[in-house]
């Protein structure tokens, strides 16, 4: 009794763990060592790619998810696209910008360094980067926040410089929490399967904790989530 007792406040321990680093926008670096709940146990982390041996958890590819967000931009005639980083102290932030870098490389693009503004996901960080990037004398056609909460304040800056979304300026972000769908225009941005991998996540500290297996780093897939807030660039005649 006091075995499984332990095994559930462990587990109740990982899902807190993963609900708050997501709900944060920061989905990186949630760890929580197993040896409270079985002898041994390595410790459980979230969406860390290339963690150390021995621990377990879910994993998603950002930086690859970043890069293909960056290639979206690109198929739509973008070449201006700027970035707002997310909080340097974590992985999140650290991946997603690599992941942006990979996309102007790969579609033969320079980094302009005035292009890549610091934020810290928060809707206010995203308002004070972007206007920095919206007060650029050549400004860029398309931002791309790490996160949404900066997407949603970029929208907000748009507006308060009388920048219309997306014909003037294509705007997206990162993990499609709740106010992706509900802010206007909707968001594009990058689906995190969060339910999944906290399930998974879930699953794998169960299978560690009670002995019926070796548990794993597992992989989940992102996906595109592509809606009103990105468009082709306007014309150079009509950019000012």
């Amino acid at each position: 009794m006091h075995g499984r007792a332990g095994n559930v406040k462990a587990i109740d321990r990982v899902a807190a763990a993963f609900a708050q680093t997501h709900q944060a926008g920061m989905n990186a670096d949630a760890k929580i060592d197993g040896s409270s709940a079985r002898s041994g146990g390595g410790a459980v982390r979230l969406n860390v790619p290339g963690c150390n041996a021995g621990a377990i958890g879910v994993m998603l590819h950002e930086r690859e998810a970043a890069a293909a967000m960056v290639e979206h931009l690109v198929t739509l005639g973008h070449r201006r696209i700027a970035h707002i980083l997310g909080d340097p102290k974590h992985g999140a932030g650290v991946w997603r910008l690599a992941g942006y870098r990979d996309g102007l490389k790969h579609a033969g693009l320079k980094e302009i360094p005035e292009y890549m503004v610091q934020g810290r996901f928060s809707f206010e960080s995203g308002v004070a980067a972007a206007r920095q990037l919206l007060a650029l004398k050549r400004r860029p056609t398309a931002i791309f926040a790490a996160d949404d909460d900066m997407a949603v304040g970029t929208i907000w800056a748009a507006a308060e410089a009388g920048v219309s979304v997306p014909a003037e300026l294509s705007i997206c972000g990162f993990d499609d929490t709740m106010i992706a769908a509900q802010v206007w225009p909707p968001l594009s941005t990058v689906h995190q399967p969060v339910r999944e991998m906290g399930r998974r996540a879930t699953e794998e500290l169960l299978r560690e904790v009670s002995g019926k297996g070796n548990a794993t780093m597992v992989e989940v897939q992102y996906e595109m989530r592509i809606r009103a807030s990105t468009a082709p660039p306007p014309s150079r005649s009509a950019y000012h």
